[in-house]
């Protein structure tokens, strides 16, 4: 009786509020960031102390609210995740000394090999965006001998690309990406991540593989600012050896230039159709 009261009251009070909390931040992080299209997408959204600040009093509760189910609540099955939550808050606060320490401590003293896992790859994200690289590199060795569980599994794949993101080294990055993808059910970030995976089989000269996962994004109903940009890298990568195969993309941009929608894009899209012009040498 006294575990099911622990237990219920420390998941359904404390951490579901802290928990709301870091996934508000997380939602509006996401929602404020302005995504450029023309260059690789990154893994996570860039974001520094201006963008975090107004968040702060979120952070504060967060950590708050974390530790009331800590100290209420001792030694319930929420507790490390508790521990998770506040090491989350202190990274978005740039506080990284004290979110390594954190999740240091659940991988040190958890009994929950799930925990223990979480811990460690949030651990590898923030040594990634403090510029550890080599501490980093030291938590993913070692993650490579434990048996996770998918939703660790998927995010240190994540985490692992995001680290290669960071040294430019795009065979490794979309290497892991392509393993994350398949791990993800998330339609949103789904279609994100095959979009980031077309993107760098294009960019190695992969265009058949960049035009499957540009299919993909098309599958998971992406935004509309992402399919756009989508179908637009399609034309992009289609073989235009054959002169029907250039007609029909210079239908398709016809039709986008008509659709009101696209008024915005419309610059963009005249770009393309004078690069679809410069590949069958037409100057004029």
């Amino acid at each position: 009786m006294s575990n099911v009261f622990h237990n219920t009251t420390a998941h359904y009070n404390a951490y579901f509020i802290a928990n709301e909390k870091i996934k508000e931040i997380e939602s509006k992080l996401q929602e404020g960031y302005e995504w450029n299209y023309n260059k690789i997408l990154p893994v996570y959204v860039e974001f520094d102390t201006t963008d975090t600040s107004p968040f702060k009093p979120d952070m504060k509760d967060a950590i708050e609210k974390s530790a009331i189910a800590i100290q209420r609540h001792p030694g319930s099955d929420w507790e490390d995740d508790c521990y998770i939550l506040v090491g989350k808050s202190r990274f978005y606060g740039f506080e990284f000394a004290d979110a390594v320490e954190t999740f240091k401590y659940v991988n040190t003293h958890s009994k929950n090999d799930n925990a223990r896992h979480e811990a460690l790859v949030e651990l590898m994200r923030t040594f990634i965006k403090n510029n550890e690289y080599r501490n980093a590199n030291e938590v993913s060795d070692y993650l490579k001998k434990e048996k996770l569980n998918k939703k660790n599994l998927r995010n240190l794949y994540l985490n692992r690309a995001y680290l290669y993101q960071g040294r430019e080294d795009l065979n490794l990055l979309v290497g892991n990406l392509v393993k994350a993808e398949e791990l993800i059910s998330n339609n949103k970030l789904k279609a994100r991540i095959n979009f980031i995976i077309g993107q760098i089989f294009q960019e190695l000269g992969f265009e058949a593989n960049a035009y499957d996962y540009y299919r993909n994004v098309l599958k998971n109903n992406p935004s509309y600012e992402l399919s756009f940009y989508t179908r637009l890298n399609m034309a992009q990568v289609t073989d235009l050896s054959d002169n029907s195969d250039s007609r029909r993309v210079r239908k398709y941009y016809e039709k986008l230039l008509s659709d009101q929608k696209n008024l915005e894009y419309r610059d963009k899209i005249y770009y393309e159709i004078g690069n679809i012009e410069l590949k069958q040498g037409n100057l004029d």
